[in-house]
């Protein structure tokens, strides 16, 4: 027979488990909060890098908005300019040489002639409608004058052969008429006599409108 004294009260007994529950509660008392802090510091360290990198890149924002105002300014006036530049050209090819015109009118103009009007017209929109996207220009100069005698009649028509025969001006006019011939009711001399000379000019080469 044999006796088992247990000389350790039961509040002194120690459970068989190398961790107790009141253990556990304490460590996890202690690790919870220091993990949440972690947490928390990282969360708020990640937001700190987020609001930095977003301030910068308002500061990038606001150093680069001139710049890109200005290039947009710089962009439509870069088109405004060759818009100009393309009716420049346009313009440089369809015109006609009129330094050049008017010598050769005063070359043709016989001494019995006295010019009181010279009227160039430009027509951009001939009667018949060039190809798309090209430019054709029509002119119609008129010349009105003062002539006197028995031979004004004559003397009209010399100016319109010497218009039409010159070599300068042949190659481009299409025809040279006689719009008006009569009486000069503003002067005193009966023998006066005033004139409309037109001179339609061929139309000028189509150019492409690049």
């Amino acid at each position: 027979m044999s006796l088992q004294v247990n000389l350790i009260e039961e509040g002194e007994q120690r459970s068989g488990s190398s961790l107790n529950v009141k253990s556990f509660a304490r460590i996890a008392s202690i690790v919870g909060p220091i993990m949440i802090a972690l947490f928390i510091a990282q969360q708020a360290l990640s937001s700190f890098m987020l609001s930095s990198q977003l301030r910068n890149l308002e500061l990038q924002w606001r150093a680069a908005e001139p710049k890109k105002k200005q290039a947009i300014k710089q962009a439509d006036r870069l088109t405004f300019n060759r818009a100009t530049r393309k009716e420049l050209d346009n313009w440089g090819h369809a015109r006609a040489d009129w330094n050049q015109i008017l010598a050769a009118v005063m070359q043709a103009v016989p001494d019995t002639i006295q010019f009181t009007t010279f009227r160039s017209v430009l027509s951009d929109n001939p009667q018949d409608p060039p190809p798309s996207e090209t430019l054709i220009r029509d002119y119609l100069l008129t010349i009105e004058g003062k002539t006197r005698g028995p031979q004004s009649m004559q003397n009209v028509e010399t100016l319109q052969a010497h218009i039409r025969n010159h070599p300068f001006l042949a190659h481009m006019l299409e025809s040279v008429s006689v719009a008006n011939f009569a009486a000069d009711a503003t002067s005193d001399d009966e023998a006066s006599r005033i004139f409309t000379l037109t001179c339609k000019f061929k139309p000028l080469p189509s150019k492409e409108m690049h």
